[in-house]
């Protein structure tokens, strides 16, 4: 039976089959012929199917991710989106919802409890930075975000970037990379592995091969310096992100604009609302690119 060429269209391919199935003594019909060509087309996909990020799509495993760190940078970028969406929360909800630069009209007053209004309820409207200048309010603003951005993506210092969360991700890459460095000079072995208790010989050594490579301080110098390496990045995305929620700030005080278009501005320009574009797509970036080091250093 013919097999499908790279690319081919199934329509050529049952084409292109038919007139030699036809031939085959097991073949009924025309019908039956279409029939068997269709099966072949389909099980020559489906053992090229490969799942990425647009979807299953025909090719090489290998070409489409030689390092077999998928889950692991997925994991990592995930981890990245909830850390930037908690600063986009906190940014909205400071310039609207509390209105923290008094840009509203003063149509709705909360009542609340502390200073007395003559007949025992509190008026108090959500303006902290409403009485200063405008420059002050640019300085109130850069301190609470930088605040912001240590708790919530940063986390740490530079010397105890070790001890960070991406820290994790970055040694099961190492991990990851040792072991493939392990399994690719023992292949033979692993090949001539016909018993259980010899494939468990093989696990249980790899097994401490990768005790024993971490356990060395060279491995853990290495560790340290790539999550040093993400630190650094990071920190430079945080602040790039700083300096346009800061101008998209300027701007808005500058022309009076409305409190909602300001923060979504100022979210548009800093952050991004979707993971292909802004600063955001910058930190995903990230996150793939130090767990393939990672793992091409282990």
């Amino acid at each position: 039976m013919p097999d499908p060429r790279p690319k081919e269209p199934r329509s050529k391919f049952v084409s292109r089959c038919v007139p030699i199935v036809l031939k085959e003594a097991g073949t009924k019909s025309a019908a039956h012929a279409v029939a068997k060509c269709r099966g072949i087309w389909d099980q020559a996909r489906k053992k090229r199917l490969v799942v990425n990020r647009s979807g299953a799509v025909l090719g090489n495993p290998l070409k489409v991710d030689p390092t077999r760190t998928t889950t692991l940078r997925r994991a990592f970028e995930t981890e990245l989106s909830k850390r930037f969406a908690r600063i986009r929360q906190k940014v909205y909800a400071l310039v609207v919802e509390e209105d923290a630069f008094g840009l509203k009209r003063p149509s709705k007053i909360s009542m609340l409890g502390n200073v007395s209004s003559g007949n025992g309820a509190e008026l108090l409207v959500h303006t902290r930075w409403a009485f200063r200048s405008d420059p002050q309010k640019i300085l109130a603003f850069q301190t609470w975000l930088a605040a912001q951005v240590q708790a919530d993506i940063i986390t740490t210092t530079a010397e105890a970037a070790e001890q960070a969360y991406w820290t994790r991700y970055v040694e099961e890459g190492y991990r990851k990379g040792a072991g493939r460095a392990f399994t690719d000079t023992r292949v033979a072995q692993r090949a001539m592995a016909d018993t259980p208790e010899e494939l468990a010989f093989y696990e249980g050594t790899k097994e401490e091969f990768l005790r024993s490579a971490f356990g060395h301080p060279v491995a853990v110098d290495k560790v340290k310096l790539l999550a040093g390496r993400v630190y650094t990045d990071l920190k430079g995305v945080t602040e790039d992100m700083s300096v346009k929620m800061t101008r998209a700030l300027t701007d808005g005080l500058v022309q009076g604009q409305h409190p909602t278009v300001i923060a979504r501005r100022m979210i548009k320009d800093g952050i991004g609302f979707t993971k292909k574009r802004g600063i955001q797509s910058r930190a995903l970036t990230i996150a793939r690119t130090e767990i393939i080091r990672a793992h091409a250093e282990g």
